[in-house]
């Protein structure tokens, strides 16, 4: 099967020659042109666009992985030691439980 493609291949190669040879010489820097120079002229004429939509896509990225601001993720986590705080304040335990209680409380800023 590999030789029956190599000969394939090889009767193509050859027959594209002879007609490329045979060609007009107008015929032939048309196809050419279509060929190679229309695919690297468009290639060259959509990079800034491909450049800008890459730029806006890792702008979106960073907008979303910023999109919590340090003063929000304060606001998050003072909200959530106040609900401990109170959780913890309505648990019972014995006396020395309580005391770590206490503190972890006083650490979460429920005493003041």
């Amino acid at each position: 099967m590999r030789r029956d493609v190599k000969q394939m291949w090889t009767e193509l190669h050859e027959k594209t020659k002879v007609t490329i040879e045979q060609m007009p010489i107008e015929q032939a820097l048309t196809l050419l042109e279509e060929k190679w120079l229309e695919p690297i002229l468009k290639g060259i004429a959509m990079l800034p666009i491909n450049m800008l939509f890459a730029f806006i896509g890792k702008l979106k990225w960073l907008g979303e992985k910023y999109k919590n601001t340090f003063s929000t993720i304060g606001e998050k986590i003072e909200s959530t030691e106040k609900a401990v705080s109170t959780y913890v304040g309505s648990l019972t335990a014995g006396s020395y439980d309580l005391e770590g209680l206490t503190e972890l409380k006083a650490i979460l800023g429920g005493l003041k």
